[in-house]
């Protein structure tokens, strides 16, 4: 066997490496993209939970109520403001793990290069 047949050979694996990661990248950037609306439809959502969370207070406030937070409405908007962001907030640990792996992907494909 040639040498350059060898080294083509090389190249030709080096080639369908970069292909894969590319592509696996680009999969998990479409994801990205995908919780990043899931993301802003649920600040969304955080935000009118806390809103109306706020109104609860206030208008037990003004019922003359010497602790809202002991009132049914404002404990289930508190639950409820609660609930949606720890959605959030599971949005974003699987956001941070999807970059982990794409920031993973290249940096073996350096170290493989490095070798």
């Amino acid at each position: 066997m040639s040498p350059e047949l060898g080294q083509s050979g090389n190249v030709l694996v080096t080639f369908i490496r970069y292909a894969k990661i590319i592509l696996l990248n680009t999969g998990r950037r479409l994801l990205l993209w995908g919780r990043g609306i899931l993301l802003w439809w649920q600040g969304r959502k955080f935000r009118k939970a806390c809103r109306v969370l706020g109104e609860q207070v206030i208008a037990s406030l003004d019922g003359g109520e010497v602790n809202p937070l002991l009132t049914e409405a404002v404990k289930d908007s508190l639950d409820k403001a609660r609930a949606v962001k720890a959605v959030r907030d599971r949005h974003l640990e699987a956001a941070a793990a999807l970059r982990q792996k794409m920031a993973e992907a290249w940096a073996s494909l350096r170290q493989e290069k490095e070798d």
